[in-house]
């Protein structure tokens, strides 16, 4: 089998020929007279004083996002749980009736008789919600 030898000089021919191939094509496309085609929009306003598309379209995208946003936040507002309100006569839970008794300053062995949860829970109940913060 007989081995296929490039050598310098033979390389050196090839690497020009593309280089001149590529410098005709670049003359032929400046010939015509266009620019050459960006990858991004231009900054400013066009011919018509219009904003370029890039800023209409993000102007569109941020409206819709906003609307997104708006319905999250109803959905949030919905899923959240009613406000307590003043007119409770008792906690549903030991541990909301160990927390306003907390608040209006009762200690924790108090807490954990009166509520019925453990001693530790009572002075944590005590630790975060005591009146003397």
């Amino acid at each position: 089998m007989d081995s296929i030898v490039i050598t310098w000089r033979e390389l050196l021919i090839a690497v020009i020929m593309v280089l001149a191939v590529y410098a005709a094509e670049l003359l032929l496309l400046l010939r015509n007279g266009r620019p050459p085609r960006l990858p991004f929009p231009r900054r400013g306003r066009n011919e018509a004083g219009a904003q370029p598309y890039a800023i209409g379209a993000l102007r569109d995208e941020i409206a819709e996002l906003r609307r997104t946003l708006s319905a999250l936040r109803a959905d949030v507002d919905a899923l959240r749980p009613p406000a307590a309100t003043g007119n409770a006569t008792s906690p549903s839970t030991p541990y909301a009736k160990a927390i306003e008794l907390a608040r209006h300053g009762g200690d924790a062995v108090s807490l954990a008789r009166d509520c019925g949860i453990s001693r530790g829970e009572a002075e944590l109940i005590v630790a975060l919600h005591s009146a003397r913060h």
